[in-house]
C-alpha cells in the first residue's frame, strides 16, 4: 500500500519518484514463525520505558490530567445516594460524606487491609498517587496540614492517625532505600510522590504514637488498663482517645486490629533495621526483628475480621451507619479486605489530576491474598539478606556466590535496595574500607599501599606486616595505588550490578567491560613492581601466577563478568533455541580459562612445609623421589568443573540433536549466523582477557568431526552423568567448610537444582539415544529446575 493510499500490486517497483516498492509478506512472515508468543524483537536503541512513555498531551484519552473519569464506578465504600462518579478532589470526598470521622473499628481494620494491599502495589512497580495516596485519609490534617478542603481533621480519630503515621513512616524507608540504591527505574520502582505530604512522618518518632495505643488496645482486650506507660494508662482511662469503640467489641475483631497494629510496626523495624545496619554484625539483630514480622503475618492471617464474606455469597451485611452499603464483590471487584468489604476512604480518581500524562484508568490493587503472598515473599527475601557471609574483611567471592543465590529467589526492589544499601553504604563494602578488600582480594598486605589512601585504622595495622612494609617505596605508590583505587571501585560496580533485576544486571555487567579491560594494563605495571614482587615470591609458591598475581586476578574476575553475561541470556529468554548452542560452548571456552586460573592460585596457595623431619623420620629410609600430589580442589574449583561439564554436555546434545533433524535450523531472512554471531557476542570483544572467540573457531570446534549421531549423545550422556558424579564430593567440600553442616549455604540449593537438571537430561539422552536417528521427537527446553541449565523435553511430534 502505497503512503497516499494508492492500492498497488505486491511486487511491483517503481523508482519514478525515487520509491522503490518490494513485497514484504514473507519477510515478515518468517520473522513471525520465529517469534513465539510473548516474545518481543530487542534492539540496542530500544527502550520499553520510551515506547510506554509516548503518549499525547492534553488528549483525554491518554492524559490522565484531562480525563474526567466522572462516568465511572463510584467510591469505595461510598453511601452517598446520588454518587455514583468518582470524587476528584479531598474537598469533594469530604461534601459528599464518603470520610467519616470517627471511623467504627471494623472500618479502620477494612482500610488498613486495603493499604497494605496498596503498598503491595507500589512495591510492584506503580507509582504512590496512584496506590497508597488514593487513600484520601491520607491528605487530611494534620498529615497533609495545607490541605485545601473543609473543617475535617484526623484528630478526632487519634488511632486511625496513628496507623497512617506509621504507614508514611514505612514508606520513606523504603523509598530512600530505593533511591539511594538508584531502583528508580520505572520498571523497576516510582519513588516520586507527586507533590503529596510524604516527607514529614520519618523515623521513630513517627511511629510512637502507635506503639503506645498498641499498650492501650491490648489492654482493652485482656480487660483491664494494661502496664504500660502513665501516658498509655491515661489513653486507656479516656476511650475517646481512641477515636472508635473498643468496649464490647467481639473478642475477633480486637484481635484482628491488634493483629494489624502489630504487623504494622514489625514492618517498619524490619526496614528501619536492615536500614540502620552497617555490617555484618548488625545482620543478626535484624534477623530477630524479620522472623518478628513473619510471626506478625502468620497472626494476622490466622485472625480474620468477623462478617467475613463467603464465597459467592451475594447478601448485603449489616454496616454502621455511614460506613457504606455494598461489599466488593457486589462491585465487581477483588477483594481487598479479609472480610470481604470495601474500605472506606479508597478514591482511585482523587490524585489523576496530578499525574504526569497517563493513560486515564485507576491500578489495579493486587488483592488481599496476592498482597499476603507478597509481603511473604518480601519477609523471606530480607530473612535471606540476614545470612550474609559474615567475614572480615569481606571475601568478594563469598559475596559473590551469595549474591547469584540471592538473585536466584527473584527478589523484588525492596529487597534488592536493601541488600545493596547495607553492602554498598557510604562506599564501603559491608562496613569495609573497598581498597582493603582489594588488597585481601589480591592476596597482598594492605601495607603496601602508602599511608595517603588508608585510614587511621588500617595505618594502626601497619606493623602486622613490617617486613612488607619496610619493603614498599615509591615503586609501589606509583603502580599499586592507582590498581588498587581503580579496581575498588571496579569491584563496587560488580557488587552494585548484582543487585539489580536480571536485565539490567546483564546490561550494567557488559558495560563495565570496559573498565575490566584497562585495569588488564595497569595490573601488569603492579606484577613488575619491586615490593609485590618480594611479597609474592616470600608468600606464594613457584609457578606462573606467582610471577602475574594482578593480572591474573584481573582476569579471573573478567572470566566471572562474562560468565555471569552469558547465564544471564538464559534466565532473561534471550536466547533462541538455535542460540544455545554457541552461547553453551562460548561458556565452556571462558570456564577453562577460569579453571587454568583458579587452579593456578590454590597451587600457588599451598606453601610447601619448611618443618624439620622428626627423629622417628629419620631412620626410615629416604623414599624414592616422586611428583608432589596436587592439592584437592576446593568448592569453588569443583562447582566450576561441574558447570564446565554441563556445558560440554549441552554442546553435544544440541548437537546431536541439530544432526538428527529434533531441532531444526532455520535460516533467518535478515542476517546470516555468522552476522548473528557476531552481534551476540560483540560485547565480549571489549576484553583481550579472556581472548574473544570468532565465529570460524566456533565452526570448528562444533563440528561433528565424523562422529555419528548416536556418538554424540552417548559423549553427551556421559558428560552429564559426571557432573552428577561431582556432586556428592562438591557436597562435602560444602559442610566441611560449613563445620559440618551446610543446609544453609547457597551451594546446597545450587547443588540440588543441577541435580535435577542433570537427572533429567539424562533420562532424555538415553530416550533419544534408544530411539535412533531420525526419529519423530519434538524437542523443547524448559527452565524449571534452574534458570541458566535449561531441562531437554521429548514429546512424539
Amino acid at each position: 500500500m502505497a503512503l497516499d493510499g494508492a492500492a498497488r500490486p505486491l511486487g511491483a517497483e517503481r523508482a519514478g519518484d525515487q520509491t522503490v516498492w518490494r513485497a514484504a509478506d514473507a519477510a515478515l512472515a518468517a520473522a513471525c514463525a520465529e517469534l513465539s508468543w510473548g516474545e518481543l524483537v530487542h534492539g540496542e536503541s530500544f527502550s520499553l520505558f520510551e515506547a510506554m512513555a509516548a503518549l499525547e498531551m492534553m488528549d483525554p484519552k491518554m492524559d490522565a490530567g484531562m480525563g474526567g473519569g466522572r462516568g465511572g464506578g463510584r467510591v469505595a465504600g461510598s453511601g452517598h445516594k446520588g454518587g455514583r462518579g468518582e470524587a476528584e478532589s479531598v474537598g469533594e470526598a469530604v461534601e459528599r460524606g464518603l470520610l467519616p470521622l470517627p471511623l467504627p473499628a471494623d472500618r479502620l481494620v477494612d482500610l488498613c487491609d486495603s493499604l497494605l494491599c496498596a503498598q503491595a502495589t507500589w512495591h510492584s512497580g506503580h507509582s504512590l498517587p496512584q496506590t497508597v495516596f488514593t487513600c484520601a485519609y491520607l491528605l487530611l490534617p494534620p498529615l497533609a496540614p495545607h490541605a485545601c478542603t473543609p473543617p475535617l481533621s484526623l484528630s478526632s480519630c487519634p488511632l486511625l492517625l496513628a496507623l497512617l503515621s506509621a504507614l508514611l513512616a514505612t514508606l520513606n524507608c523504603v523509598r530512600s532505600a530505593a533511591c539511594w540504591a538508584d531502583q528508580r527505574e520505572e520498571e523497576d520502582f516510582v519513588t516520586s510522590a507527586g507533590g503529596l505530604p510524604l516527607e514529614g512522618r520519618v523515623g521513630e518518632a513517627a511511629v510512637a504514637p502507635l506503639r503506645a495505643l498498641l499498650g492501650a488496645v491490648e489492654g482493652v482486650a485482656r480487660g483491664g488498663k494494661g502496664a504500660g506507660t502513665a501516658a498509655t494508662q491515661a489513653v486507656v482511662e479516656d476511650e475517646q482517645a481512641f477515636g472508635c469503640q473498643l468496649h464490647g467489641l467481639p473478642p475477633q475483631l480486637l484481635a484482628a486490629l491488634l493483629a494489624r497494629m502489630h504487623f504494622t510496626l514489625a514492618l517498619f523495624d524490619v526496614l528501619s533495621a536492615l536500614q540502620a545496619a552497617r555490617q555484618p554484625a548488625h545482620l543478626p539483630a535484624c534477623a530477630l526483628k524479620v522472623r518478628a514480622a513473619q510471626q506478625a503475618l502468620h497472626r494476622l492471617t490466622a485472625t480474620p475480621p468477623p462478617l467475613a464474606r463467603p464465597a459467592g455469597a451475594g447478601s448485603r451485611m449489616e454496616h454502621p451507619e455511614g460506613a457504606g452499603g455494598e461489599t466488593q464483590a457486589e462491585q465487581g471487584s477483588a477483594a481487598h479486605t479479609a472480610s470481604g468489604r470495601a474500605a472506606v476512604g479508597m478514591c482511585p480518581a482523587i490524585n489523576r489530576h496530578l499525574l504526569p500524562p497517563t493513560p486515564p484508568r485507576s491500578t489495579r490493587l493486587l488483592t488481599w491474598q496476592e498482597a499476603l503472598d507478597h509481603v511473604s515473599r518480601l519477609l523471606a527475601h530480607l530473612a535471606l539478606i540476614c545470612h550474609m557471609p559474615a567475614r572480615s574483611p569481606p571475601d568478594l567471592l563469598a559475596l559473590h556466590r551469595f549474591l547469584a543465590h540471592f538473585r536466584s529467589a527473584r527478589p523484588g526492589p525492596v529487597a534488592r535496595a536493601s541488600l545493596q544499601l547495607l553492602l554498598l553504604r557510604d562506599g564501603r563494602i559491608l562496613g569495609h574500607d573497598p581498597l582493603e578488600v582489594v588488597m585481601h582480594a589480591l592476596h597482598l598486605p594492605l601495607a603496601l599501599l602508602p599511608a595517603a589512601p588508608r585510614t587511621q585504622q588500617q595505618e594502626g595495622q601497619k606493623g602486622q606486616s613490617g617486613a612488607a612494609g619496610a619493603a614498599a617505596g615509591g615503586a609501589s605508590a606509583a603502580a599499586l595505588t592507582p590498581f588498587v583505587s581503580k579496581a575498588s571501585h571496579a569491584v563496587q560496580a560488580v557488587l552494585r550490578a548484582l543487585c539489580a533485576n536480571g536485565a539490567r544486571e546483564r546490561r550494567m555487567l557488559g558495560k563495565l567491560l570496559p573498565d575490566w579491560n584497562r585495569l588488564l594494563t595497569l595490573a601488569g605495571d603492579v606484577d613488575a613492581c619491586d615490593p609485590v614482587v618480594h611479597v609474592a615470591t616470600a608468600t606464594f609458591s613457584q609457578g606462573w601466577w606467582r610471577e602475574s598475581v594482578a593480572t591474573s586476578w584481573v582476569v579471573e574476575h573478567t572470566c566471572r563478568i562474562v560468565i555471569r553475561y552469558l547465564l544471564l541470556g538464559f534466565s532473561t529468554r534471550l536466547y533462541a533455541p538455535s542460540e544455545f548452542l554457541p552461547a553453551f560452548w562460548y561458556v565452556d571456552s571462558v570456564l577453562a580459562t577460569l579453571i587454568h586460573n583458579v587452579s593456578a592460585r590454590e597451587a600457588a596457595m599451598q606453601k610447601p612445609s619448611t618443618a624439620p623431619p622428626s627423629r622417628k623420620a629419620r631412620r626410615k629410609p629416604a623414599a624414592p623421589p616422586h611428583a608432589p600430589s596436587p592439592p584437592p580442589p576446593s568448592l569453588d574449583l569443583a562447582l566450576l568443573t561441574t558447570y564446565q561439564l554441563m556445558c560440554k554436555g549441552y554442546v553435544r546434545l544440541l548437537a546431536a540433536f541439530s544432526l538428527d533433524g529434533k531441532l531444526p535450523h532455520r535460516p533467518s531472512p535478515f542476517n546470516a549466523d555468522r552476522q548473528r554471531y557476531n552481534q551476540r557476542f560483540a560485547v565480549l570483544k571489549r576484553v583481550q582477557l579472556p581472548e574473544p572467540l570468532s565465529y570460524a573457531a566456533f565452526h570448528r570446534s562444533v563440528s561433528p568431526a565424523g562422529l555419528s549421531v548416536p556418538e554424540l549423545y552417548q559423549m553427551a550422556l556421559d558428560l552429564f552423568r559426571s557432573a552428577a558424579g561431582q556432586l556428592p564430593n562438591i557436597q562435602a567440600l560444602a559442610d566441611a567448610a560449613a563445620g559440618g553442616d551446610a543446609s544453609s549455604d547457597p551451594v546446597v540449593a545450587e547443588l540440588e537444582q543441577v541435580q535435577r537438571v542433570c537427572a533429567s537430561n539424562c533420562t532424555a539422552l538415553f530416550v533419544a539415544h534408544r530411539a535412533g536417528a531420525g526419529s519423530v521427537l519434538k524437542v523443547s527446553f524448559e527452565f524449571n529446575a534452574h534458570p541458566f541449565f535449561p531441562v531437554v523435553a521429548l514429546k512424539r511430534a
